[in-house]
């Protein structure tokens, strides 16, 4: 069986590379979802130097390397450390995937956060490796069709959390501790095989009522990666030269999307100003004539 497409139990990590056809992959799971101008810049200057040449971008926000060889993989480590790369894989919480919007949402990223410190606990350890949860708690919901076993979405105003496999979720004043009741569940409730793998979507309908609710999240939002604003990785692979294009003047922060591109949210920013600025011009004439 050719080793990509094979159904592996655990997900790679920096420390832990994964074994494929073409050599070894490592997984890189960025802090917030945030890439720095100067981890862009490490990070083309690694794809270059170490594997395949190019930078993967995965369907739940994650980058990887792959084509190392061992020496490759020994030599990497140190400089994604120094690049603030492995911060998650030397957590409690680090085989934990949580995947949360792109889009600067305070209330996300602090959501977000919190969640991963209540997983660190000794007992989340036990979950499956492809276990993950999603927060998507803006007006739409721009992750609908991204992978997640519990998801944090907003229902108008108020906060749900919804298992996948159910159209609803409840309302709940403290999202991440009923997020934290369904792992509980699951771990307790013999949903994880002897092999070490389980999904929520398999046994939603086994989950309580006290775990469950009637309300229907936000209605989802297609993105559009086109503009400016976004830098699309080509079949899912990034090139170090059309990263490094990337970092134009002006570019500080660079978000890594589900959506197989990268966000830059200044230039999104800076397009919606020139936008605004062009109405107003335009409104101005109309008016003067």
């Amino acid at each position: 069986m050719n080793a990509d497409r094979k159904a592996w139990g655990w997900c790679p990590s920096v420390l832990r590379p994964m074994p494929l056809d073409d050599g070894l992959m490592v997984r890189i799971r960025v802090p917030g979802g945030a890439l720095t101008r100067t981890q862009a810049q490490g990070l083309a200057d690694l794809a270059e130097s170490f594997g395949a040449g190019f930078i993967e971008l995965t369907n739940r926000a994650n980058l990887q390397l792959r084509g190392l060889s061992t020496a490759d993989h020994a030599a990497l480590v140190p400089e994604l450390d120094a690049l603030g790369l492995t911060e998650i894989d030397h957590t409690p919480s680090g085989r934990v995937n949580i995947t949360q919007s792109p889009f600067l949402d305070q209330r996300a990223s602090l959501l977000a956060t919190d969640l991963a410190e209540k997983l660190a606990e000794k007992t989340f350890g036990t979950l499956p490796q492809k276990f993950g949860f999603v927060v998507d708690v803006g007006p739409k919901r721009v992750l609908s069709d991204v992978p997640g076993d519990v998801r944090i979405e907003a229902a108008g105003d108020a906060v749900i959390v919804r298992a996948d496999g159910v159209e609803t979720g409840g309302v709940v004043a403290d999202p991440v501790a009923r997020c934290v009741e369904i792992a509980r569940w699951f771990i307790a409730s013999g949903c994880i095989g002897a092999d070490g793998r389980g999904r929520l979507v398999d046994h939603a309908a086994r989950l309580p009522e006290d775990l469950c609710g009637e309300t229907r999240p936000n209605a989802p939002e297609t993105i559009s990666t086109d503009g400016p604003a976004w830098v699309v990785a080509q079949e899912g692979r990034l090139r170090p030269a059309t990263l490094r294009m990337a970092l134009k003047p002006g570019v500080t922060a660079l978000r890594v999307t589900p959506f197989r591109a990268l966000y830059l949210p200044e230039l999104a920013l800076a397009q919606t100003r020139d936008n605004k600025a062009e109405t107003t011009t335009e409104g101005d004439g109309v008016d003067a004539v």
